[in-house]
């Protein structure tokens, strides 16, 4: 026989059921609904789990269920809203894991719906990556839990996922990879094998299909933003197009939420498309931003809820198109009114809505607006906002990864307060300071915690991340030790900041065309990736002429700036697609760079003060694993003879070997094959960034007589991620690296020059290239290499 309830329980149970009847009847809905939840916990404390059979446990769980769920749909604190989820995925868990049956309907709805639940906890901001990403496990687990393919439950739990990649991908993580795998989602759920007389869900001309559609359309939108190829953007944008204009003919009903949603969706991919080089030939960009304007008034007047949050994103949005007619000369100041009101108006509703990362995106648009309207003090004034927002944002996120994929998203608000703050130290000297600071900030952030991480000795993650409020010139300076530094920032404008060997910080604000010296940097990686694989010795000539032909124009650029500041040792730190070229060989008409400066590279100044001085003894020297490079080989046998030690050469070169002798070694030298990611070792072994990235060194220097080792992934958070970072952050102050093929016999002669020179390490590397160049080789051969560190 059921255990009989209390009168105490019965009158709990009318107490829960009289606040929720209350609150239905729309009184006082966030005190009604949290005196259920209060009521529903007093129930289940009286009673004891232990008796399965009495139903008024779980009967209380799920009216505490029901109430979190419409608490959720009320405008409460986003303090409170957090709370309220998190007690509500604790519900889902706990009902499922304890009342239901496994592999059962019930049982693989309360997986979506917990899914659903953390969803709503990543879009407040709190934990988003690790939230989604749970989210999708409980998706996946549903399908195979509980529902099947004939039921309108499983197509929306592929939906469901295809949305939590997606939002993944507004966060950083890893766009290209889970776009294509929503598509797939979507896809799945609009065929799967159910006869259409019995679906419920995705059917066809049904508004579940079209927003199907819809969604497929935002996804190309999204592969398109995350492509560096015009034409393969082009042809993501005009797919995506065709799929909102599909949605609202095979079923969005005018008036609707999610027709005005497509409207703007397609205004979005129009906008986009007008912003690109390379046009279709029926694609005018002025027609495509019109378009996009005539669109978003649409989706608000056609659909979208006034004062709701993705009404606000559609007045933000249109406030980006006339901004792109600002920047093209049309109707500059009407245009420019008229984005500031519909920025403005979309702010308030962010704000309310507390949805962080749409705030910060129309705040930096204010930011924007003002910069390109010459009012540089509102113009920092709203970027100094967004960054407030961003940096505390990033400071909650655990995890470094998380990190440095969420600053990628939300980097732009530095890429404009830094020309901000250039233009106001003309009129006070300390934005000059201030510009330096942003630009730091808007660097390596990442590589910069790894590395303090290294110092302190901290376990997995740093729980504190570091935040450059304030930057000490005269520290800088101490480490530099008398060298000159110089650093790049690609904004708006190319900046250039010098700290002297006085430790004057000067900045340079260019007039350089950034598109030009885009396009420059483009050509000639192009030419130097042609001349590495050249049919004859005729075509690695032409390609190497041509890739020397653009050196002059990159040393205008970059160098004649600030060459009256410049010193005879120089620290470089690149930015974006600057790490790409080597500045050794930036030419004036008459002489290299190389011949007038000793240089070294670095990913950050602030990062400089935390790189660790070797302490190890001895050497390890690798030369010709693959059996395949006799001159690296002669390269190895020589150099281990400097250091009187025995080279670890061809099939003797395994990963365990060389790791184990790697410990506490000072000099590493490797004459191998390689890339940006690893070193080759004997047979199918390597060593790469991650394995570095895993072990602890001693070492002063480590060279990667490789091909390609100083290239990178580079993020736009200007995280250069290679092999380089892995070894510096492994416990090495200097890596010399290179940034493309090189030859083996060259190359040989260099570095056994290199280890005669009995210099500082950057000016050993000076003179072996010196050498090389003074014997008539073209840059080509001798250019390659940097080195990292100082």
């Amino acid at each position: 026989m059921k255990a009989k309830p209390s009168d105490y329980i019965q009158g709990l149970f009318m107490l829960c059921d009289n606040h929720y009847s209350l609150f239905k009847s729309g009184a006082d809905k966030e005190i009604n609904l949290t005196k259920v939840i209060e009521y529903s916990q007093k129930i289940r404390k009286h009673l004891d789990l232990a008796q399965k059979d009495n139903p008024n446990y779980p009967n209380a769980l799920k009216r505490e269920i029901t109430a979190r769920r419409e608490l959720q749909k009320i405008n409460i604190s986003h303090e409170r809203a957090i709370e309220n989820i998190n007690g509500l995925v604790a519900n889902y868990s706990f009902y499922r894991e304890k009342f239901l049956k496994k592999n059962t309907p019930e049982y693989a709805t309360t997986l979506k719906d917990e899914g659903l639940a953390l969803a709503n906890l990543a879009d407040l901001g709190y934990k988003p990556y690790e939230n989604l990403e749970k989210a999708i496990k409980l998706y996946s687990d549903a399908r195979v839990n509980g529902f099947t393919k004939k039921m309108r439950e499983y197509a929306e739990a592929l939906g469901n996922e295809a949305d939590a990649r997606y939002n993944l991908v507004k966060w950083g993580n890893q766009p290209r990879d889970n776009l294509k795998k929503a598509i797939g989602l979507l896809r799945d759920a609009r065929k799967e094998e159910v006869p259409d007389v019995e679906r419920e869900f995705f059917k066809e001309n049904t508004e579940d299909y079209a927003h199907a559609l819809a969604y497929e359309g935002i996804a190309y939108e999204a592969l398109a933003d995350n492509s560096d190829k015009p034409s393969e953007k082009s042809e993501y944008l005009h797919q995506a197009i065709e799929l909102q204009e599909k949605s609202r003919e095979k079923g969005l009903c005018k008036g609707t939420e999610k027709f005005g949603s497509s409207l703007m969706d397609e205004a979005n991919a129009r906008m986009t498309l007008a912003k690109l080089y390379v046009q279709e030939e029926d694609d005018d960009p002025e027609d495509n931003i019109n378009t996009a304007i005539d669109l978003f008034v649409r989706s608000r007047s056609e659909g979208l809820t006034e004062n709701s949050s993705t009404y606000a994103l559609s007045l933000m949005n249109e406030g980006v198109a006339r901004m792109h007619l600002v920047e093209q000369g049309i109707e500059r100041i009407r245009n420019l009114a008229i984005a500031e009101r519909l920025y403005l108006e979309a702010k308030d509703i962010f704000e309310k809505e507390g949805g962080k990362q749409r705030t910060i995106k129309v705040i930096n648009n204010l930011g924007q607006l003002k910069y390109i309207e010459g009012k540089m003090e509102e113009a920092y004034n709203y970027l100094l906002e967004a960054i407030g927002i961003v940096e505390g944002t990033r400071s909650s996120i655990d995890q470094l990864k998380y990190r440095k994929e969420y600053f990628a998203t939300v980097v732009q608000s530095y890429k404009t307060i830094v020309p901000v703050c250039s233009s106001l130290s003309l009129k006070k000297d300390e934005f000059k300071l201030e510009a330096f600071k942003y630009a730091e900030s808007a660097k390596s952030r990442t590589f910069l915690e790894l590395l303090i991480k290294n110092i302190q000795e901290a376990t997995e993650e740093i729980t504190q991340p570091f935040l450059p409020n304030s930057i000490d010139i005269h520290e800088i300076k101490e480490v530099l030790n008398g060298k000159t530094l110089v650093e790049y920032f690609l904004g708006r404008k190319l900046i250039i900041f010098v700290i002297n060997k006085n430790g004057d910080l000067i900045v340079k604000e260019t007039t350089t065309d950034i598109k030009e010296l885009m396009e420059n940097v483009k050509n000639f990686r192009i030419f130097v990736d042609s001349a590495s694989e050249p049919k004859n010795r005729d075509d690695e000539t032409y390609y190497v002429n041509q890739a020397k032909d653009i050196l002059p124009k990159l040393y205008n650029f970059l160098i004649t700036p600030i060459k009256e500041h410049l010193g005879e040792e120089v620290v470089i730190i690149p930015h974006s697609y600057l790490h790409l070229i080597p500045f050794n060989a930036l030419f004036n008409g008459e002489r290299y760079l190389i011949q007038d400066y000793s240089l070294s590279f670095a990913q950050s100044a602030l990062s400089l003060k935390f790189l660790k001085k070797g302490c190890g003894s001895g050497a390890v020297i690798v030369g010709n694993p693959q059996l395949n490079l006799p001159f690296s080989e002669e390269e190895a046998t020589e150099i281990a003879r400097y250091f009187s030690t025995k080279p670890i050469i061809g099939r003797e070169a395994t990963k365990g070997r060389v790791i184990k002798e790697m410990q506490g070694k000072k000099n590493l030298h490797f004459a191998c094959h390689g890339d940006h990611f690893r070193i080759c070792l004997q047979n199918t072994d390597e060593i790469n960034a991650a394995d570095f990235m895993n072990l602890k060194l001693d070492a002063e220097l480590t060279v990667l007589s490789a091909c390609n080792t100083a290239l990178a992934y580079i993020d736009a958070g200007d995280e250069v991620e290679g092999i380089i970072r892995a070894v510096q952050y492994s416990g090495c102050r200097f890596v010399i690296g290179s940034l493309w093929p090189v030859y083996d016999d060259s190359t040989k002669d260099m570095f056994l020059q290199f280890y005669r020179e009995s210099n500082d390490i950057t000016l050993n590397l000076k003179n072996a290239q010196m050498r090389l160049l003074n014997r008539g080789h073209n840059f080509y051969r001798w250019a390659p290499f940097q080195i990292y560190g100082v």
